[in-house]
């Protein structure tokens, strides 16, 4: 009876790694396209004209919105540059 080869610590995270990439690879094939076929038979046609108004939503002025305080803004940094509140 042979004595089994040890595997050093390298070759095992080396074949650990290409067993990794094999995986991920087989992971990024495309998928096979289903062809669904399905026949419908149409016994009416609805014909319907319909009228609707539509309103536009309102725009908000801008005096209702609010400023945004963020570590970008020039007031975070120096108050010299807020306008006034």
């Amino acid at each position: 009876m042979a004595i089994p080869k040890k595997v050093s610590r390298r070759e095992f995270v080396r074949l650990a790694g290409m067993a990794a990439g094999a995986a991920a690879l087989g992971a990024c094939v495309a998928p096979t396209p289903q062809v669904i076929k399905e026949t419908a038979v149409v016994e009416k046609v609805v014909t319907k004209e319909v009228e609707k108004i539509v309103t536009p939503t309102p725009t908000r002025s801008p005096s209702a919105t609010f400023p945004v305080n963020n570590f970008s803004s020039p007031c975070f940094f120096s108050p010299s540059f807020c306008p006034a509140r």
